[in-house]
């Protein structure tokens, strides 16, 4: 677990070369996705993209959209609370 407040490259690109799988999990529109996946393709050649999963408020269609709630309804919710997240890491990592 690495937490990044902002975008560092270099912890970025030492995750990415382990070639263990990554699962970026952020509690807003997705702000580190994007900008993991433009480190990779500026400073590789080639990125294999089968063991990044992002976790975050957007859609399959790039949607956001919060409904209202307590904080606990809402990562329940959207699957950001330790219960969802590792039941799906776990269920990720079986396939």
């Amino acid at each position: 677990v690495i937490d990044m407040p902002s975008i560092d490259e270099d912890a970025i690109l030492d995750l990415y070369r382990t070639g263990k799988p990554i699962f970026i999990v952020e509690q807003n529109n997705g702000y580190l996705w994007p900008n993991f996946r433009k480190v990779l393709f500026a400073k590789e050649s080639f990125i294999d993209t089968q063991n990044l999963f992002p976790v975050n408020l957007t859609n399959s269609d790039g949607i956001h959209y919060v409904h209202s709630g307590t904080y606990s309804e809402l990562v329940s919710h959207y699957g950001l609370n330790a219960t969802r997240l590792s039941e799906k890491i776990l269920k990720t990592l079986k396939k």
